[in-house]
């Protein structure tokens, strides 16, 4: 799970970096989609009962 989740975060991080180039936005390259959100999980084990 913790590695899905940091490569997922890590392609947001990315798709949001390229939308945010000016050429990308002057030439409406990013298309009319929102913008993907990063998820975060508790990846932390349950305690035994």
């Amino acid at each position: 799970m913790q590695l899905s989740r940091r490569f997922y975060n890590d392609a947001v991080r990315d798709v949001r970096r390229v939308r945010a180039k000016r050429l990308v936005r002057w030439f409406r390259l990013a298309g009319r989609t929102a913008l993907p959100q990063s998820i975060d999980f508790d990846d932390s084990l349950p305690a035994a009962l």
